[in-house]
């Protein structure tokens, strides 16, 4: 289901238009990227696939969470906003590392700021050990 399909916004026309025209594009692009790679082609696009997923967030977090017209021109808050974003709506349940490690280091790795996670965490979590 693309955005402009959630039901969500089904009763409002001008939200279901702006999705419709600038969101789900990048949704279908995404969904491409992910089912790389292919055998015709060496690469899988990992990173770009990883990137388009933190812009979208990053995009949303600015957009619709929290929205206001403040939201357009304060800047200072993009960090927050992103993380507020995750910790609100992913689904951390199936998560082997804690709701603060898990929302905050996606920003930080996507703006090189974050220390990987410690190593305890790494050790808990596969997915995180090439970090230690």
């Amino acid at each position: 289901m693309l955005p402009s399909e959630y039901p969500e916004v089904q009763s409002s026309p001008s939200l279901k238009q702006l999705l419709a025209v600038q969101v789900d594009m990048q949704f279908v692009d995404l969904r491409t990227l992910l089912e790389l790679p292919k055998a015709e082609s060496q690469g899988g696009c990992n990173l770009t696939a990883a990137g388009v997923l933190f812009n979208v967030i990053a995009g949303s977090s600015v957009c619709f969470y929290e929205a206001s017209a403040g939201a357009f021109t304060q800047r200072g808050d993009r960090g927050a906003r992103f993380v507020g974003l995750l910790r609100r709506f992913y689904p951390f349940g199936n998560e082997e590392l804690s709701i603060d490690e898990a929302s905050d280091l996606p920003w930080g790795l996507a703006c090189g700021l974050a220390p990987p996670p410690s190593r305890s965490s790494a050790r808990a979590c596969p997915r995180w050990r090439l970090w230690s």
